[in-house]
């Protein structure tokens, strides 16, 4: 080998000498090859950023305390006022002492309503939700009749149970007091079996007498 071409080996990196596994320096088999830098352009940037910084935390990264300890985007949802259960303890928070209809009265005093806007020369426009209720009422009132729903009313009123457990007994129209007791937890040691039995028995007059 001449003088000249040690020479120029000796002054060229050893990152820049020719290799031959493909021409890339690093790809060299000398274990001791270092790869300097200065002479290789820095990486591009990505071209598009996502805008929500969470978007790249994979599964496997440990949590960041600093993103931890941010409070969320979203306002957490308020609990409603009150503790309201239907259970074995009745608990109806501040509707414990509002006057509650079943849906045959509830149909009832639609009707009536729009009777009266009607008279008024105001009737009532016929929305998406008013036809809903009414079609809800009409599939679900066990009494249709003015005079029977009266008469229900006037039965469960001497119950002396409370007004919500009056109305569901008027929904649901059960046949025994077993499944009314199941389905009102509450009325379990507030009225006995005959009793209860006595009442349903008379309603269920009243509705076949509808039908």
């Amino acid at each position: 080998m001449s003088n000249s071409k040690r020479l120029s080996e000796s002054n060229t990196p050893a990152d820049l000498r020719p290799t031959t596994d493909y021409g890339y320096p690093w790809a060299t088999t000398t274990p001791k090859a270092q790869v300097d830098l200065r002479h290789y352009p820095p990486p591009e940037p990505p071209k598009s950023v996502p805008k929500d910084p969470s978007a790249l935390i994979f599964e496997d990264d440990p949590p960041d305390p600093e993103m931890a300890s941010q409070q969320p985007r979203t306002r957490p949802k308020e609990r409603a006022a009150g503790d309201e259960e239907a259970a074995a303890d009745l608990k109806l928070g501040e509707f414990e002492d509002v006057p509650t209809l079943s849906n045959s009265e509830v149909r009832l005093l639609v009707n009536a309503v729009k009777e009266k806007r009607v008279a008024s020369g105001k009737p009532m426009p016929d929305s998406e939700i008013l036809l809903k209720t009414e079609d809800y009422l009409q599939m679900f009132s066990r009494f249709k009749n003015k005079e029977n729903i009266a008469a229900v009313e006037k039965i469960l009123d001497q119950t002396g149970l409370q007004r919500f457990e009056r109305s569901q007994l008027g929904n649901l129209c059960c046949e025994s007091a077993e499944e009314a007791k199941t389905l009102v937890a509450s009325l379990a040691n507030k009225i006995s079996d005959s009793e209860l039995q006595e009442v349903l028995d008379e309603i269920t007059k009243m509705r076949n007498f509808t039908e």
